[in-house]
């Protein structure tokens, strides 16, 4: 089956479609328009059956074009003038009311939701795309969306099109990788994922493992999800958290006192010996000023990482989103990260992937309102865990290994610069903290 990259424009008496093969770089144009009325080539082509790739399409280009093949025999009955300005008004009263259908077949594929740049936090429109990528003609439409169109401005429009489809093709050769990766995956899971981003094919496959082995479908937990408007985080903290210094003391007693609402955002600040903490809903973060520093005879300097940080952070203290049974949630984040293992020594990259996302996609999603995950309780019980465990880790550095110096911290490991002479109390401050969380950590450099 043929592969092609597409884009539609259209206006209220004026409508194009424009392709191109991504094997043979044939293309092909169809206009609608009182000047040049293609519909009867365009119906015959929209009804072949190839895989159509664009860009935030299945949300628009797609639906567009459904309108067309479904309303094709009345259309073709009235002129051009006529029947554009009822397509027109009818996409922009669904753009308008958001009542756009979603498009569910298996030969659309939406390079904007696969890479989800429909979050609010990644949107992304086409020609901001176009400059991250270099694209050497970024332009904007030439004419606003309400204007009539006349034959002498069809060539502009057109040129335009195919400057968005070129574009697009480009942006799918890079993303050949992960389309790889989904059409695999998709096989081995029997579902259609080339749309999905990597956090939904997580929990997907988490959604698939549970439903296997409790019976728990995506509907029930759905239903049973809690919309609390307050957290209290003392009720999210761990037993064993605890510090030393009266400047980390300080900040534990603030995080127990806080209560977040819907609004408020998790935001701390710690200044100890010379260095900063940052703490927020995204995890921790902190890092010496810019320069050059090297490993040399006296010194060296080492990454640890905790292993797969947030789900065994779940796994080793049994936490759970509350809507979900504790046994069932567990277990199967215990399964899930033990099939990886295995994938992992059989060096099934697919798989290995796969699951990766399952156990780190599902933390994301207890903070997202619309999944069967949600729970904020949840969220923040890891998010905010995940935070000071690695500041107790820092904190004992910083006390015990003289001459130590903290070059950075983030979500899930920290950078330091050891002399080589004491490197083995680091080792030593390591495996008391292992110990004490359950949780590993990874020599990287």
């Amino acid at each position: 089956m043929n592969t092609v990259v597409y884009d539609v424009e259209i206006f209220p008496n004026f409508f194009s479609y424009t392709d191109i093969d991504v094997k043979t770089l044939e293309t092909n144009v169809f206009v609608l328009h009182e000047s040049r009325n293609e519909i009867d080539k365009l119906y015959e082509y929209l009804m072949e059956r190839r895989y159509r790739i664009g860009y935030n399409n299945v949300h628009f280009d797609r639906v567009v074009c459904d309108l067309i093949t479904d309303n094709y025999r009345k259309m073709k009955t009235f002129p051009p003038k006529t029947y554009l300005v009822h397509l027109y008004n009818k996409v922009q009263n669904m753009m308008r009311e958001e009542q756009r259908e979603f498009y569910r077949g298996e030969t659309e594929i939406d390079l904007f939701l696969m890479n989800h740049f429909n979050n609010k936090s990644k949107l992304t429109s086409l020609k901001a795309l176009q400059c991250s990528i270099f694209w050497p003609v970024v332009q904007d439409m030439p004419y606003h969306h309400t204007t009539h169109v006349t034959e002498e401005m069809i060539p502009e429009i057109l040129d335009y099109n195919m400057n968005d489809v070129l574009s697009t093709k480009a942006f799918f050769e890079m993303c050949k990788e992960q389309l790889t990766f989904r059409k695999e995956l998709g096989k081995m899971n029997r579902k259609f994922m080339l749309n999905m981003p990597d956090i939904s094919i997580g929990e997907e496959i988490f959604l698939k493992a549970i439903r296997k082995e409790f019976g728990l479908s995506k509907k029930e937990l759905r239903d049973a999800v809690q919309f609390d408007k307050t957290i209290d985080l003392n009720k999210c903290i761990l037993p064993y958290v605890k510090f030393n210094s009266d400047a980390f003391q300080e900040l534990l007693k603030k995080v127990k006192w806080t209560v977040i609402s819907d609004k408020q955002k998790l935001k701390y600040t710690v200044k100890y010996k010379g260095f900063q903490y940052d703490y927020g809903v995204g995890g921790i973060h902190g890092c010496i000023e810019s320069g050059i520093y090297t490993s040399d005879d006296k010194y060296v300097i080492v990454d640890f990482d905790v292993k797969s940080y947030y789900p065994n952070l779940a796994i080793q203290n049994e936490l759970h989103p509350k809507h979900i049974p504790q046994g069932a949630f567990v277990e199967t984040y215990k399964s899930l990260f033990e099939k990886r293992v295995e994938a992992q020594k059989a060096k099934n990259k697919t798989e290995d992937a796969g699951l990766k996302l399952a156990l780190n996609g599902v933390f994301g999603k207890t903070g997202e309102v619309t999944s069967a995950f949600y729970d904020r309780y949840y969220f923040y019980s890891i998010t905010l865990n995940g935070q000071l465990l690695l500041s107790m880790l820092a904190e004992q550095y910083v006390d015990n290994v003289p001459g130590l110096e903290m070059l950075q911290i983030n979500t899930d490991g920290v950078t330091v610069r050891i002399p080589r002479d004491k490197v083995h109390i680091v080792n030593r401050i390591n495996e008391k903290w292992s110990e004490e969380t359950k949780l590993i950590l990874d020599r990287l450099s």
